[in-house]
Formats: structure tokens, C-alpha cells, sequence
């Protein structure tokens, strides 16, 4: 198996969120491939920051990303078979 299919999968078997930077997705074995033909109703999202390299030089956005994120984990039944979300 590719290797983002397998920490999908590790994630979802694990019940374990996975956040990632924004990737491409060229390929089969991209994220965006696994997500957009694996993704259940029961499925975690995949959190995926928009912006990595501005967290770490804007405390600011930082800190928003941080609270966007904590806010979608404290409700994630709500967010079950949403693939993937965009923090912030």
C-alpha cells in the first residue's frame, strides 16, 4: 500500500485524527485519491492546514488554527464522513 493510504488507514482502524499540510494530489496513492475513494459515512476527516508555513511565523493565525481545530475535535461525531477539513 502506498504510503499516505497507510496512515489513512492506521488513523481510521486507530479512531486517531490525521492533520496534515496541504499536499498535492497527483497519483493513486495521493491523499486526496485515498480520501476522495475510501471516505465512509463513518470515517474520520482529515484535518489539513491550510497554511502550515504561516503558523509557524504568525503567532496569530497560529493560535486560530489551534482553537478551529480544538473546536472541530470536541464535536468530531459531527464531522464523521467529511473527509477532509480545511483548519482554520
Amino acid at each position: 500500500m502506498p504510503p499516505m493510504r497507510d496512515s489513512r488507514h492506521a488513523c481510521q482502524r486507530e479512531q486517531v485524527v490525521l492533520i496534515t499540510n496541504n499536499r498535492n494530489a497527483d497519483g493513486g496513492g495521493s491523499l486526496e485519491h485515498v480520501i476522495r475513494n475510501e471516505t465512509t459515512a463513518s470515517c474520520l476527516p482529515v484535518f489539513t492546514l491550510a497554511n502550515a508555513e504561516r503558523i509557524r511565523t504568525d503567532g496569530d493565525y497560529a493560535e486560530r488554527t489551534a482553537i478551529r481545530l480544538l473546536e472541530y475535535l470536541f464535536d468530531i461525531e459531527n464531522y464523521l464522513g467529511s473527509a477532509r477539513i480545511y483548519v482554520p
